[in-house]
């Protein structure tokens, strides 16, 4: 601090006489005003400086309007189940001039859209100078972590003490999920990866009575290359590779097994699921005036001997109202094989007007269908029908015996041409070509009950031609097992086999030429078989 004397005539420096003095009494009352100014300002400074350490959102700075109680640095982790979240806040204000302003940074509602996962429901006062703030969370259906932040502000407060925020993260769903799920390797031994898709730490645990036979490699990322040796005597044998999260609570499986194989060694096991194309090329399955549909079906088709339920429907492939191969109706037997279709009839022989009209065959006699045209319980049977329009004319086989022959008994009915190419309409699903799936059911009120016309049982071999296969083609060696990808018609061809689609939504290959691949509803259960 500078300090200012008066100076008088004795005190004058030499060669300075009286009157000389540079500071007169009126120049010193001017420097000694402006003094005390620069005190107080560098005073102010001096305070100012030392506040900079209060940090608005610092729980123990005293000096805050608003300080967390509970928790005490403002961040807590919530479960991913929904719930409720309580804020505790030391306050100078009363709880009424609080303010809680929830921001989404992650996951629903963050960018605008749907409802915000984390809301403010209501404030209290439980005791002097605490303010309590409630809030709910949704549960949190992804793999991600998600946050959100509450300002929480003191009513019309410019302070930056009468703010704080707070930050709330919720868990994500621990995952751990492998591209293929059942792996057949043969018996000379051979080299296969898992890979693995995870959000979680885990670690990789071979069963130990296949250690002796399955040895585990490097790991390239998720990627984990194993062996398995040589067998060496007995025909099969099988391990499991268990990935598996450090906390134990989260795991996947490899099913590791190991022989011969056969022309079909895995087929999909569909019960309860549906499939859809993935159109990339569809224009041979629009205006379709020759087809042939065909599969390879294993399931629980009969619950009773005669039924009237829309669930003893099993739907092969096809679009409701428009052209369906399937098992079972609600006036036939539950195991009945049926192809139905649109097209126009006469009202009456003498009348000229057509009404519109979604006709059907059951095999041999529509009124009183016959044994020859049932599916045998929980048996592989092999299924097609042909749709013949320039001959008007519908067949059905099993197991590549003709069980049925139709002709349309009046030569003014008219066959539609069909469109199973049709593009996908998310809003009406009715409108849609399905695998193993059609939804057009109602429950008593009038509910579409979406799942109920599936194939309770594994699928395979799934084959769409663009012209009529005749007896003979069924009866060549193996073709209810394979036939050839390029063959001459073939439009669609989902073997089921893949042993991938365990993620959210799997695919299943088309392996005609057209490469129209199914997307599933739900992750597909693989299962091993041995055919023929």
């Amino acid at each position: 601090m500078m300090r200012v004397s008066h100076t008088n005539q004795e005190d004058a420096a030499p060669g300075q006489g009286p009157g000389r003095c540079p500071f007169s009494n009126h120049n010193n009352l001017k420097i000694t005003t402006i003094m005390k100014k620069l005190f107080i300002m560098i005073a102010a400074s001096a305070l100012l400086f030392t506040g900079c350490d209060n940090d608005p959102n610092d729980g123990n700075n005293t000096n805050n309007i608003l300080r967390f109680l509970d928790p005490e640095t403002g961040e807590m982790t919530v479960p991913k189940e929904s719930g409720r979240l309580e804020i505790k806040i030391d306050s100078e204000v009363s709880y009424v001039d609080v303010k809680p302003v929830v921001r989404i940074v992650s996951g629903a509602g963050s960018t605008g859209g749907g409802t915000p996962w984390l809301v403010y429901k209501t404030k209290s006062g439980p005791e002097a100078g605490v303010v309590l703030l409630e809030f709910e969370y949704a549960a949190n259906p992804t793999y991600e972590n998600r946050l959100a932040e509450v300002d929480i502000f003191s009513d019309g407060s410019d302070n930056p003490a009468g703010r704080l925020t707070a930050k709330i993260v919720q868990s994500q769903i621990d995952r751990i999920a492998l591209s293929k799920t059942n792996f057949l390797v043969p018996t000379a031994g051979t080299g296969f990866d898992v890979e693995v898709t995870s959000n979680v730490e885990y670690e990789v645990e071979i069963e130990a009575s296949a250690q002796g036979w399955i040895t585990e490699g490097t790991a390239d990322g998720d990627k984990h290359t194993f062996t398995a040796n040589a067998l060496s005597g007995g025909d099969e044998r099988s391990g499991k590779i268990t990935f598996k999260s450090t906390d134990g609570a989260t795991f996947a499986e490899a099913l590791i097994v190991q022989r011969e194989g056969n022309l079909i060694d895995m087929a999909a096991n569909v019960a309860g699921n549906r499939m859809w194309p993935k159109w990339e090329n569809n224009e041979r399955l629009m205006g379709m005036e020759t087809i042939t549909v065909e599969a390879l079906i294993n399931g629980n088709f009969m619950k009773g001997d005669y039924q009237l339920y829309d669930d003893r429907i099993s739907t092969i492939l096809g679009v409701e109202n428009k052209f369906i191969f399937r098992v079972g109706d609600r006036t036939v037997y539950a195991n009945q094989l049926e192809l139905l279709w649109l097209e126009n009839q006469p009202n009456a022989l003498s009348d000229p007007n057509e009404t519109l009209f979604f006709d059907r065959f059951v095999g041999v006699n529509t009124n009183n269908p016959l044994p020859e045209a049932r599916i045998p319980q929980h048996t592989w049977t092999h299924v097609a029908a042909t749709f013949d329009i320039p001959n008007t004319t519908v067949r059905l086989y099993i197991n590549g015996n003709m069980v049925g022959e139709r002709l349309l008994p009046d030569p003014r009915c008219t066959m539609h041409p069909v469109d199973l190419g049709i593009p996908r309409d998310d809003q009406n699903l009715t409108n849609n070509f399905w695998v193993g799936f059609t939804p057009n059911v109602y429950d008593e009120e009038g509910q579409t009950e979406p799942d109920k016309r599936f194939i309770d049982g594994m699928i395979s071999e799934v084959r769409i031609w663009d012209r009529v296969l005749p007896a003979s083609e069924f009866k060549v060696p193996n073709h209810f097992w394979s036939v050839d990808p390029n063959s001459d018609g073939l439009v669609a061809y989902w073997k089921f086999n893949d042993g991938t689609g365990t993620t959210d939504y799997g695919t299943i290959k088309d392996h005609s030429p057209l490469g129209n691949d199914l997307a599933t509803r739900f992750p597909i259960n693989w299962e091993f078989v041995s055919l023929p």
